[in-house]
Order: structure tokens, then C-alpha cells, then sequence
């Protein structure tokens, strides 16, 4: 029996193309996978964690290459910051820019939600976060997009 390997690495670059296609030309977003460096762009979207879980889906027998479900969740970061001087800039203009970023996340996602024939069905699950903070340059929001993949192995 050959069961197949996890597909992580498949999705990661799945998401590295179908996430940025959906940026405005000459955006200046930055995309990456993992560490965005010391200074990444104002605005940009990083492939973050996995969570892999499996779980049984059907039995017959002695269960067989099929018997598993597996199913994984891709975390995707996206971040906006500004240059806020004396923090009096309104900080709702850095919260828009950073939702407008989970917008083109889940519309990567809703536009092939089997990613390319990757998986049985992926869908954003939420977003998380979002608050203005202080930072460096002023002040920043960030949230998290967890995206569930589900697969048959």
C-alpha cells in the first residue's frame, strides 16, 4: 500500500502564485513564505504555521490507502503599518489596508477552492486580530487567516 505524502510544500507554492495574482500592478506588497526579514514592505502577506490533523474517514476491514482524512490548516499573516506622526494619523486608514489584504487572501481561496486539484475543498476559516498597535514606524494591524485544506489519503 503507498499512502501519500502530506501535500504542504504543494499548497505553500499553490498559495505563493494564487495570492499575489490578486494584488493591484505595482502594489508594492510584499508576499513570503515564513520571516518576512528586518524591513518588509508596509503592507504585506506571509505564509505562516501549519496545523496537520488526521482523522478517520471511512473504515472497511483492515482500512486501506483511503481510510484516513487529513486535513491541515495554513496560517496566513497580513500586516499594514504606517508612518503615524505623533501618532494623530487616523489609525482606521492602516485597519482598511490590512482588511483590504485579507481580501485578496480569501479571494485566492473562493476563486479554486481545490486549489488547483491540491485538495478535496480549502476555505478560509476567519481572521483574526486587527487592532492598531503601536510600532516602529508608527503604528501597524495585523491578523491571521487561518486557511482549512482538506484532503483524502
Amino acid at each position: 500500500m503507498t499512502i501519500p505524502a502530506p501535500s504542504v510544500a504543494a499548497v505553500y507554492a499553490y498559495l505563493l502564485d494564487a495570492i499575489p495574482a490578486q494584488f493591484p500592478a505595482d502594489s508594492g506588497i510584499g508576499m513570503y513564505l515564513g520571516d518576512p526579514g528586518n524591513e518588509p514592505e508596509l503592507q504585506f502577506v506571509q505564509i505562516t504555521d501549519v496545523r496537520m490533523a488526521w482523522s478517520p474517514a471511512t473504515m472497511i476491514g483492515s482500512g486501506g490507502e483511503d481510510w484516513l482524512k487529513e486535513g491541515f490548516s495554513v496560517n496566513v499573516k497580513v500586516a499594514a503599518a504606517g508612518a503615524v506622526a505623533n501618532f494623530t494619523t487616523d489609525p482606521l486608514v492602516i485597519v482598511d489596508q490590512a482588511w483590504q489584504l485579507v481580501t485578496y487572501v480569501v479571494t485566492a481561496v473562493r476563486e479554486d477552492p481545490g486549489l488547483g486539484g491540491l485538495a478535496l475543498v480549502a476555505y478560509p476559516q476567519a481572521a483574526i486580530g486587527g487592532a492598531p498597535v503601536a510600532c516602529n514606524i508608527g503604528r501597524k494591524s495585523e491578523l491571521i487567516v487561518p486557511i482549512a485544506i482538506e484532503q483524502l489519503n
